[in-house]
């Protein structure tokens, strides 16, 4: 089983959790690997499925979302448009990836704050969570006051996901 949870709250925040299992060749499993990253200003990811896809998509994002060193601290990215303009190039890096790794299967939850819009009060971020699933990765985005969104065979877990946010891996937050 492997997954990835996000969720987020009416106050500008979110947060993102994976689990670190992943499993051999062998059917041997062993936990030992981190499945959800900072890809950018107020931006995270985090997948689930094949390892090699996860990393070389994780590295896709954060590629596309590099700003020059003069911007990196005052600007973000607005997460409705790197929905829209990644996700061609999501579906690409899984389609150049071996059949073999495709087979695995490949899910992708991106969670960021937008630096433009408010969730309904001028002091609090609008967070988004956006969820994209091979082979097409078309963008599933979700917003709203708390929402909780997973891939891979996470559904199971939603229930119980609001003690695993207490815990809280990677925080977004606008800063004042």
């Amino acid at each position: 089983m492997t997954w990835v949870i996000a969720a987020t709250s009416p106050f500008g925040h979110g947060a993102m959790i994976s689990d670190v299992k992943v499993t051999l060749q062998s059917g041997a499993t062993h936990d030992l690997i981190q499945k959800a990253f900072r890809v950018g200003n107020y931006i995270v990811a985090g997948f689930a499925g094949s390892v090699l896809n996860g990393y070389r998509l994780l590295d896709s994002i954060t590629l596309s979302l590099r700003l020059p060193p003069e911007l990196a601290s005052t600007h973000a990215w607005e997460p409705v448009q790197i929905a829209k303009s990644w996700a061609p190039i999501a579906k690409t890096v899984f389609e150049e990836a071996p059949l073999s790794e495709q087979n695995l299967g490949s899910q992708f939850l991106v969670l960021g704050v937008s630096p433009t819009q408010n969730a309904g009060a001028p002091e609090f971020a609008r967070v988004y969570m956006v969820r994209f699933s091979a082979p097409d990765f078309t963008p599933d985005s979700c917003t709203g006051a708390t929402k909780f969104a997973a891939s891979g065979l996470a559904p199971v877990l939603i229930d119980t996901s609001k003690r695993f946010v207490r815990i809280l891996i990677l925080e977004l937050s606008i800063p004042k």
